[in-house]
């Protein structure tokens, strides 16, 4: 679940900001079958994928007072 402002920057390094969620769904369908090949967390709660395109998806927490995102793996949550 994402609810805070995400960028895309495909791998010709145009740049998408985006604050809907309906918009990053549209969006993220660009990702779609690519595979994460690099994950980074920043000290402000900001989450980077790569994907193997070379494409960049970058989660912000710019919900400081609630929960930007959160992720789900088969042993567990964690909500930032």
């Amino acid at each position: 679940m994402i609810a805070s402002d995400v960028t895309l920057a495909n791998e010709n390094s145009d740049l998408h900001v985006l604050e809907l969620a309906k918009d990053v769904g549209v969006a993220l369908l660009s990702v779609l079958g690519k595979v994460v090949t690099r994950a980074t967390g920043s000290s402000s709660g900001d989450l980077a994928l790569t994907w193997s395109d070379g494409s960049v998806t970058r989660i912000l927490n710019s919900w400081k007072q609630f929960e930007s995102f959160t992720i789900t793996f088969p042993d567990g949550f964690i909500a930032i």
